[in-house]
């Protein structure tokens, strides 16, 4: 499956680096400029830790972004949904996996570990339709298309394919310190760990109790979620121009949900914020990793003027510029 995925993110590389784009003379294969939209945009190739030292920055837009104004009805709507989501999880977490055995899927998380670090698994792979689902959220995902950008980009010469690559690194690392940090407070029980309907909130669980027995305090957000829709984000507001991204994209996110559900990784009301959150990210990520590139619209300007000709007539001139 990994392998799979491998070659699809490559395929898809080798699609997107086929748009046509506009070289900055003065800084040829650095900056291009590309019409997204109606809109010009120029992109820069980032630098070797553009990722990094741009992270600071791009946090505080993120929190600067998410508390203002133009976000307020959306944020009381994750909240509203989410309270709603709670009073119910356990029924919508009966019914889901009720549903999941009667598709075949089974209710167990049965990725297999595949690579080890000291003893941890590094790396986790499917091995049944089920585990696919699951991992959809994994962060190797992210990975694997960040790496078919970046080769694509050193290979086609691509300041967007490149910009892109370093954003999905940084969306990566976003997420997860967003998503650890509100775990890390709430503490909420995973369904597969708790032990009353919709599991216990403790929150700011010591750190060795969290690090012992991640599952039974990490549930709240769905890092997985936040990570794909995050990875959503990037790819498809730096490609509008391929429609398909946004279909694909929500399809797989609604498989993902599901099946978290459905192995007890997850309650439904973990999900909201999980979207808020990595709408918010994306977007700040995406915003501050091109330039809008303003051009001037053109204009017509009509006015009077005194007319002499070379045999004294005189008289008035209807004058027309564009």
């Amino acid at each position: 499956m990994k392998y799979i995925i491998i070659l699809l993110s490559i395929f898809f590389n080798t699609v997107f680096s086929h748009e046509i784009s506009k070289d900055i003379p003065e800084q040829k294969n650095y900056s291009q400029i590309y019409h997204l939209n109606d809109i010009d945009y120029k992109y820069t190739r980032p630098t070797a830790f553009e990722f990094a030292t741009t992270l600071p920055q791009n946090t505080w837009r993120f929190l600067d972004s998410s508390f203002s104004k133009k976000y307020l009805n959306a944020w009381g709507a994750i909240a509203l949904s989410t309270g709603v989501m709670i009073v119910y999880d356990q029924k919508i977490t009966n019914q889901v996996q009720r549903f999941g055995r009667f598709l075949g899927l089974g209710n167990k998380e049965n990725t297999v570990a595949t690579l080890r670090v000291g003893g941890s698994p590094l790396l986790r792979r499917p091995s049944d339709v089920g585990s696919a689902m699951y991992f959809i959220g994994d962060g190797w995902v992210t990975i694997g298309f960040m790496g078919g950008f970046f080769a694509n980009g050193l290979i086609t010469e691509s300041s967007r394919n490149l910009q892109v690559s370093s954003q999905l690194f940084q969306g990566l690392l976003m997420t997860g310190l967003t998503t650890q940090l509100i775990k890390r407070t709430t503490g909420r029980q995973s369904p597969i760990k708790s032990d009353k309907p919709g599991g216990r909130w403790r929150f700011f669980p010591p750190t060795s109790k969290y690090q012992n027995n991640i599952s039974a305090y990490d549930a709240f957000p769905s890092g997985h979620l936040a990570t794909t829709m995050t990875t959503f984000m990037i790819l498809s507001e730096n490609f509008p121009e391929y429609r398909f991204i946004k279909p694909v994209g929500i399809t797989a996110m609604t498989l993902l949900g599901f099946q978290m559900v459905n192995n007890s990784v997850h309650w439904a009301s973990d999900y909201p914020l999980a979207l808020g959150i990595g709408y918010m990210i994306g977007k700040t990520i995406v915003e501050n990793g091109r330039e809008k590139v303003e051009s001037s619209p053109n204009e017509t300007h009509s006015y009077f003027a005194p007319l002499l000709d070379t045999s004294g007539k005189y008289g008035l001139a209807w004058n027309i510029e564009y």
